[in-house]
């Protein structure tokens, strides 16, 4: 019996060897490219064959990569790979991500530990460019608001063990070097932090599962700054679905995570309205609902999109304009209760006029910028409105 052992173990080594390349040829024929949910990326396409390839040494450190991509039976490796940290080594991070019973957060960790005056000079350079945004708003008549609403590891940071580092200062930082030079700069702004900070049913005002809000903290913002406007915001009945929401930090695990969420959805029906986005017709429903399987957070309007336009053809109402990243998008939904017109940019995408001709043109009632506490001083994309 030992002898059999000691010749089956060895054998069947030899066999996954030799049958893993003919396997993963056989994948690679069939399936050559295509897109990761779990690393939100796109797996590497057949390297190109030529002579310069060749000579500088990339077609071999091309294929490589493409091998890796496509390797047979790859995400089911990584899958087992992942409840292995998770259930056997009893890891507290794990792909970046801090596993807890009640939220998954982001390991923390930033780009940089910017010191006072680095982040002032951030914040004036922000504040520096939105003053010709001021000036566009003010000319048409537009109310200008600058709002931010913290990131979820903002919100949940007490969930972060003890003995590991805390972005919750990092955060608190980045807000108040950059609402200082905004309110500086005599532009009006509006922190959602200590909003937030004062419910009681924060964990369903906050993803557990993702990096944004949940719908009803959308609905939640968007009442704050419909209040800051002078407006009052809608009556809204948010309900949830049978469909979980995959947030980022499940979408990382594999979805091996004990840790659930239902998605939110708008109950209340929406009013006739039609809608274009980069300037063509769409369908596009505002929120995608599912009655079963996994939601995205993507599910709200579709996600990022360069410039969206809904129109709700009733001209007593005022129009709005949201420039954002994807925080606005669960909001957006909400704007089209109240307004007759909602328009959307992100400038991460958008390659359009400047913000301040675009308000010139367009002459909104109202004007919000929304940004969240960790990105909020990025000088490129939405912060660097001019």
């Amino acid at each position: 019996m030992k002898t059999r052992k000691k010749i089956l173990f060895p054998a069947l080594f030899l066999l996954a060897l030799l049958l893993t390349p003919a396997l993963t040829m056989f994948e690679l024929l069939h399936s050559p490219s295509g897109w990761s949910v779990e690393e939100n990326r796109a797996l590497a396409t057949a390297p190109q064959v030529s002579m310069q390839s060749i000579w500088d040494g990339t077609l071999a450190q091309d294929a490589e990569t493409f091998y890796k991509d496509h390797i047979f039976a790859r995400r089911l490796l990584l899958k087992l790979d992942t409840a292995i940290q998770m259930q056997v080594l009893r890891r507290a991070v794990v792909h970046d991500v801090v596993v807890g019973d009640t939220v998954l957060l982001p390991a923390p960790g930033f780009s940089a530990r910017l010191n006072d005056e680095a982040l002032e000079r951030k914040a004036d350079t922000i504040a520096g460019g939105l003053q010709s945004v001021k000036q566009a708003a003010d000319e048409v008549g537009a109310q200008l608001l600058f709002t931010i609403v913290p990131e979820q590891r903002t919100v949940y940071a007490e969930y972060y063990p003890d003995w590991m580092d805390n972005p919750g200062q990092q955060t608190k930082r980045n807000r108040q070097a950059l609402l200082a030079a905004i309110e500086q700069a005599e532009i009006s702004t509006l922190d959602l932090t200590p909003v937030f900070a004062q419910r009681e049913d924060l964990l369903s005002c906050y993803s557990r599962v993702d990096h944004h809000y949940t719908l009803k903290g959308a609905y939640l913002t968007y009442q704050s700054v419909c209040e800051a406007f002078g407006l009052r915001a809608s009556e809204i009945a948010i309900c949830e679905t049978q469909s979980d929401l995959l947030g980022t930090y499940n979408r990382k695990l594999y979805d091996l995570s004990p840790v659930r969420e239902a998605m939110q959805v708008v109950q209340t029906p929406f009013p006739a309205y039609e809608r274009l986005d980069n300037g063509d017709a769409s369908d596009t429903p505002l929120i995608r609902v599912r009655e079963s399987g996994q939601s995205l957070y993507g599910d709200y309007m579709g996600g990022d999109i360069a410039e969206t336009i809904v129109r709700t053809n009733r001209p007593a109402l005022p129009r709005i304009l949201i420039v954002g990243d994807s925080f606005t998008n669960a909001l957006e939904p909400l704007a089209v209760f109240d307004f007759a017109e909602m328009r959307s940019l992100d400038y991460r995408h958008f390659d359009g006029p400047a913000l301040s001709d675009y308000i010139r043109a367009y002459r909104p009632d109202y004007v919000l910028i929304l940004r969240d506490d960790v990105s909020c001083l990025d000088t490129d994309g939405n912060g660097a409105l001019q």
